[in-house]
């Protein structure tokens, strides 16, 4: 369905703008939480910008593997694939990567900060 403007990244981008401006003045607890909502904001900006094309890479990337990631975490864990880590070692690092890039890309060596 078609939105009239502003849209939602143009809405979450505005009003983190206003948190960062505001921020300066404040102290304290309410200081702290404007910079932890600025971050939630940011957050979902990327993952509306990122996360439908990470969710279908990841999607293809481990459709050749049975049952979902927590099966697979668990299987990695008890030591039951260690004869795939070199295929899988590649997959769990771009997961990595993907998630981090969306909550905290600044993080990421600059190798991994852009597709």
């Amino acid at each position: 369905m078609h939105r009239d403007a502003p849209e939602l990244p143009e809405i979450l981008r505005t009003v983190r703008e206003f948190i960062e401006d505001i921020t300066g003045r404040l102290n304290g607890q309410d200081r702290y939480h404007a910079m932890c909502a600025n971050y939630l904001l940011a957050v979902a900006e990327r993952e509306l910008a990122l996360g439908p094309a990470v969710d279908a890479a990841e999607q293809t990337a481990f459709a050749h593997l049975p049952g979902d990631k927590a099966a697979l975490a668990a299987k990695i864990r008890s030591g039951e694939l260690d004869a795939q880590w070199d295929e899988l070692f590649p997959l769990m690092l771009n997961h990595v990567i993907h998630k981090v890039r969306i909550s905290k890309p600044e993080h990421l060596h600059p190798m991994h900060r852009a597709d």
